[in-house]
């Protein structure tokens, strides 16, 4: 089998492809999915609050866009790779 199979020859690489938009995506889907099983199961946002339910409702979506909003600020100032790497 080795004597007729042509082993493929390394080539460097740039990126890891489309991974990183899957990892992306993975990120932005578990905080969304953590932020609606807390608006939706937690019986201790609703116990002595002032608000009613649609405003907890909504300061949990804002609450949300806060996270999303520091999460793309974050990943505009910090490098995706260091500069020694370089």
């Amino acid at each position: 089998m080795s004597e007729y199979k042509k082993k493929n020859d390394p080539a460097p690489i740039l990126d890891i492809g489309i991974w990183m938009d899957l990892l992306d995506f993975v990120s932005n889907l578990g905080i969304v999915v953590c932020m609606y099983m807390i608006m939706f199961t937690s019986e201790k946002l609703n116990q002595g609050s002032p608000f009613e339910d649609h405003v907890m409702y909504m300061i949990a979506f804002g609450a949300l866009h806060l996270l999303f909003l520091g999460k793309f600020i974050l990943a505009e100032v910090i490098d995706d790779e260091p500069a020694w790497v370089t």
